[in-house]
C-alpha cells in the first residue's frame, strides 16, 4: 500500500507558478493550496512525493530533502507547517 507525505511551505506568490514547474521536473507533485491562511504575497504550496511505506521517525528526512531542494531552485526562504502522511485509510497529521 502506497502512501503520500505532503509537506505544505509559504512561497512568495509571484515566483509561484515557476516554482512548481521546477519541482516537478524535480519529482515533487505540488498543488496550490487556496483557503489556506499565508502571509499576504505569499501562498501556501502543498508538496508531496508518493512512497510504499512512512514512519514518524524518518518523516523529519523527507522534510529536510525538501527544504534542501526548495533552497537549491528557488533560493529564497519558504516557511515550514508540518507535514502528513496521506493514504488509503484516510490521513493523519504528523509533525
Amino acid at each position: 500500500m502506497s502512501c503520500r507525505v505532503v509537506m505544505p511551505r509559504e512561497v512568495p506568490g509571484l515566483r509561484v507558478a515557476g516554482l512548481m514547474w521546477r519541482m516537478w521536473q524535480l519529482g515533487y507533485s505540488c498543488r496550490p493550496t487556496p483557503g489556506a491562511a499565508a502571509r499576504r504575497g505569499w501562498v501556501v504550496v502543498e508538496f508531496w512525493v508518493e512512497v510504499e511505506d512512512v514512519s514518524d521517525d524518518v518523516l523529519v528526512a523527507f522534510e529536510i530533502e525538501l527544504d534542501d531542494t526548495l533552497g537549491r531552485v528557488g533560493r529564497m526562504a519558504f516557511e515550514g507547517r508540518g507535514a502528513r502522511v496521506e493514504g488509503r485509510g484516510g490521513s493523519a497529521a504528523l509533525g
